[in-house]
């Protein structure tokens, strides 16, 4: 991944600009999971898809390819969001380490 792009998200992750959620890149309450704040650091809230209709992780390997985040990588953090449930401060402090 991009130094640059991964200090772009990490102080995103951290701005409280997010409000965090589960099960969906972004969800029709405007919750966003770590990957769906990744998507709106690159600009990119088509890779998201419509919450209603669409399943998450549709479009990772899109994700993946754009940002240049690892398939593990980005199964470890879908992970710490939705099933270990960590903070973004927790998550952004993986990604310092981990990425």
């Amino acid at each position: 991944m991009n130094p640059t792009l991964k200090t772009q998200w990490i102080a995103a992750l951290r701005s409280g600009e997010y409000i965090q959620g589960r099960g969906h890149f972004r969800t029709i309450e405007d919750q966003y999971c770590c990957l769906g704040v990744l998507c709106m650091v690159l600009n990119r809230p088509d890779l998201m898809h419509d919450p209603v209709h669409t399943e998450r992780f549709d479009d990772f390997a899109g994700l993946f390819e754009i940002s240049g985040l690892a398939p593990g990588q980005g199964d470890a953090l879908w992970r710490l969001n939705d099933v270990v449930n960590r903070t973004f401060n927790e998550i952004a402090d993986w990604i310092e380490t981990h990425i």
